[in-house]
């Protein structure tokens, strides 16, 4: 136990602003923490969907028909 000339009033005071103050910075490292966590894990799903965005269409059918102006006049309403 310290001996001090403070009231015990003081020490408790004391106490408990550096009870919030520890409690704060908890808060705050696991709130980073959790930041952080979500960044990866973010990263990690946008990594694995990079290589699937790049696909190829291949037509086997060939060409599509011409289907210009000239052949829709055709047509009977």
């Amino acid at each position: 136990m310290i001996n001090s000339d403070l009231p015990y009033v003081w020490w408790q005071q004391m106490e408990y602003e550096i009870g919030c103050q520890l409690k704060q910075q908890y808060e705050a490292s696991a709130h980073q923490r959790q930041q952080d966590e979500f960044i990866q894990a973010q990263t990690q799903v946008q990594s694995q969907i990079q290589p699937a965005l790049g696909v190829s269409v291949e037509n086997e059918g060939g060409p599509l028909p011409n289907t210009s102006a000239e052949k829709t006049n055709n047509i009977l309403l």
